[in-house]
């Protein structure tokens, strides 16, 4: 018995040991939540070389106190940033500035500035740094800023202080559902540049709501007549008043934060950004941007909206699949893609107390929506193809795997001509939705 006693009493020193070792362990690492990379101003835009020896990148993190993690207040989280004409050199000089050790084991969101999106070459180095960072997730969340990283960094997303797990969390629980632009992760995009040089990247912005509504009612009071431009510059300083005493008050600005829209990378370069309203036919294509296997499952939980006799229709998606495959048109001698969307879902809102929702109309709503989807995804197809000139859904890899020689009867082995073949090739959705009968 007092054997027993010794070994329970010395197990209990044991553990106590082995905790207060990994709490020390804990608190002498500084967890990077998020990085931003962005390329200064005084780079030249096709070139990332440096003859003056000038820094080149600019890095940003964010770390919490992981002392007061738990209690998700803005003043345990701090941005830090450096420059440097290597990332790895900035990462030095922001760890030069903290006296814990850098961890990127937990990172869960790295930003791409627009700087280096244009910035061909320095994007390539900026992948390879991040390639080669073994502590780095592979499946870290990739988003492009077309804002001053700094200023998105800053913000104060709704219910949570740590951006990198807000932005985690909407993936989680939220981006089906609401339709947003599907996530890209770091392993991703290195697979589909290293195979086109070509990728889509949801975009990341804010919106100030109180900056917004300023510029509306200014615009209102320039319109109306009789108002005097000492009334204007007296609103402005009361306004400015309050914007101050809000900021002391509250901390960081509360700003807006939207992923939507995304950038479009041509050749490891920004060729644009398109809108939101412009990528819904992507979402149906899709599971994850960049998708290599060219299909999935996606947009389950989100509604769909057709227009019908002067109102609208919605029907809320249960689930999507879509997949590629391609034929030849024999007449024209052209590569067909074929883009198959299958959808399932029912009647999430119709006319009240309407009563001749049979069979025959659960047909035509249907077809609406087959219409309606089709539209959408020839729209992506074509703006892909025509506008952007991106292979945006990595079809030349999965025509390579799946129909290796008609790929080599429309391209070489290396793919030296599919960006000919892809400009003149056509696409046909074939989209079929199957709904349910609304519940009485």
């Amino acid at each position: 018995m007092k054997n027993l006693r010794i070994l329970i009493a010395a197990a209990a020193i044991i553990a106590l040991m082995n905790f207060n070792w990994d709490r020390a362990e804990l608190e002498s690492r500084a967890f990077v939540v998020t990085i931003g990379i962005d390329a200064l101003d005084n780079q030249e835009e096709s070139s990332g070389n440096n003859e003056n020896g000038e820094n080149r990148f600019e890095v940003y993190m964010t770390i919490p106190d992981v002392r007061y993690i738990a209690d998700d207040k803005e003043e345990n989280v701090r941005v830090f940033s450096a420059r440097g004409r290597t990332i790895s050199q900035a990462v030095e000089a922001v760890d030069s500035k903290i006296s814990n050790r850098i961890y990127f084991g937990h990172t869960k969101v790295i930003m791409l500035g627009e700087n280096l999106l244009k910035n061909q070459n320095l994007l390539r180095e900026a992948l390879d740094t991040l390639e080669r960072k073994n502590d780095i997730n592979a499946k870290c969340i990739i988003l492009a800023a077309n804002q001053p990283i700094s200023e998105i960094l800053e913000a104060k997303p709704y219910g949570k202080s740590l951006l990198g797990m807000y932005i985690s969390n909407f993936y989680n629980n939220s981006a089906d559902s609401a339709f947003a632009m599907k996530k890209m992760d770091l392993e991703t995009l290195i697979a589909d540049l290293g195979n086109s040089g070509d990728a889509v990247i949801p975009k990341i912005s804010l919106l100030d709501s109180g900056d917004a509504e300023k510029e509306a009612k200014e615009e209102e009071k320039e319109g109306n007549k009789g108002k005097g431009e000492e009334e204007k510059q007296e609103k402005k300083a009361k306004e400015g008043k309050e914007e101050d005493k809000q900021e002391k008050s509250d901390g960081r600005k509360q700003k807006e934060l939207t992923i939507a829209g995304a950038a479009m990378i041509a050749d490891f370069e920004l060729a644009g950004y398109a809108e939101e309203d412009d990528l819904s036919g992507y979402l149906w294509l899709g599971n994850a941007f960049g998708n290599s296997s060219g299909n999935g499952k996606n947009a389950a939980g989100a509604i769909a909206v057709v227009e019908h006799e002067n109102f609208y229709v919605s029907m809320k998606v249960g689930e999507s699949r879509s997949k590629f495959w391609f034929e030849e048109n024999k007449e024209s001698g052209r590569l067909v893609c074929v883009g198959e969307i299958k959808v399932t879902g029912n009647i999430d809102s119709y006319k009240f107390l309407e009563k001749d929702f049979d069979q025959d109309m659960l047909q035509y709503f249907e077809n609406l929506f087959c219409m309606s989807i089709a539209e959408q995804a020839a729209s992506i197809f074509g703006l892909f193809r025509d506008e952007y000139g991106i292979d945006g859904f990595n079809l030349q890899e999965h025509l390579k795997k799946k129909n290796h020689d008609l790929f080599l009867k429309y391209a070489d082995s290396d793919g030296a001509y599919w960006d000919s073949v892809f400009a003149d090739m056509d696409f046909q959705p074939r989209v079929t939705v199957d709904l349910e009968l609304p519940p009485v």
